[in-house]
């Protein structure tokens, strides 16, 4: 189950409150998130890319999250990787009217060829498409593409006060929470001038084996996804400074 409300709904507290003394309340989560209209997306220069829709769990399904076959360097203290090889999954999607989806455990932005064609119309700097194969084939599926930025930022994620990096004592590699609240503040690098989709240099991910990097999109890309309408994710502000 569920719940969504606004934390400016004015019976926000009482909920709050009553939800707090339920059994499983924090066993399941509660998540802080912001919701940005497209007013706001239009007028912001970046914003960042998620998918919504999922489905689907990467190939093979009895082994790729102890090993994940398609990462290299893959360290199983924090999750941090390369991705070296295509994603395998067991048969094509009904797309329905959906246009992007995500593994249901999170890995990953897939989409359709129509997306990669209005990207090539449109001249989008930066963006790969790679291959999604059909797993007991080894053939690429048909109309199933990953959406991968070429290269990531210098970095530049503004660390907020409270926010705290975790470092894997593993790898070393550091990691990031989500971000939740408001839109996440990013310094200016040249490589925002030379790409239109990019990979934050930074890791994100929970604790454990869950990392990712974000993808950052420019308003260009951003207002091709809206006025197309194309359905299964989501976009974030990111204030550039």
């Amino acid at each position: 189950m569920v719940f969504n409300i606004s934390e400016s709904h004015p019976y926000w507290n009482r909920i709050e409150k009553k939800l707090r003394g339920l059994l499983g309340w924090f066993v399941y989560g509660d998540t802080v998130d912001t919701y940005f209209s497209d007013a706001e997306i239009y007028d912001s220069e970046w914003s960042l890319l998620y998918a919504q829709n999922a489905k689907k769990y990467p190939e093979p399904f009895n082994t790729w999250s102890v090993n994940p076959n398609n990462y290299d360097q893959f360290c199983n203290k924090c999750g941090t990787h390369i991705q070296a090889r295509p994603f395998r999954i067991q048969k094509e999607t009904n797309w329905g009217s959906f246009h992007f989806f995500t593994f249901i455990i999170g890995v990953g932005i897939f989409t359709r060829k129509q997306v990669f064609d209005e990207f090539r119309r449109n001249k989008i700097r930066g963006v790969v498409r790679n291959d999604v194969l059909i797993n007991h084939t080894g053939k690429p599926a048909e109309d199933i593409f990953q959406l991968m930025p070429d290269k990531a930022t210098e970095g530049g994620l503004v660390v907020e006060e409270k926010v705290k990096a975790s470092t894997c004592r593993k790898c070393g590699n550091k990691k990031y929470p989500y971000h939740e609240r408001g839109a996440m503040k990013y310094r200016r690098g040249p490589r925002l001038k030379e790409a239109d989709i990019l990979y934050t240099n930074e890791w994100f991910g929970p604790g454990g084996r869950v990392a990712w990097r974000e993808i950052l999109i420019s308003n260009k890309v951003s207002r091709i996804i809206l006025e197309q309408g194309w359905k299964g994710i989501r976009l974030k502000a990111v204030e550039i400074v």
